[in-house]
């Protein structure tokens, strides 16, 4: 991704300088597909980021105890009840 002082760079070395992609590319240390992508732009267009979802958010939270939780409690508390005895 490039800035928008690097793109006006490299549409004036394309438009008034005449210069084409391989030549422009290493005039200013950027890769030939790179240089190639923007010169087809009319405008700069910053980058759009895309909207995740975090992992803090409600969708990804588990429930705080699963359904069986309870009678694994109930059962182990037997359990241990019985060896006290």
């Amino acid at each position: 991704m490039i800035n928008y002082e690097l793109f006006c760079q490299l549409r004036q070395l394309h438009d008034e300088k005449g210069l084409n992609a391989c030549q422009i590319a290493a005039e200013l240390n950027l890769d030939i597909k790179t240089v190639k992508r923007w010169i087809g732009q009319p405008t700069y267009q910053q980058r759009q980021g895309t909207h995740r979802a975090s992992k803090l958010d409600s969708a990804w939270r588990r429930p705080a105890l699963p359904s069986h939780q309870p009678a694994l409690r109930t059962r182990f508390h037997h359990f241990d009840h019985e060896q006290t005895l």
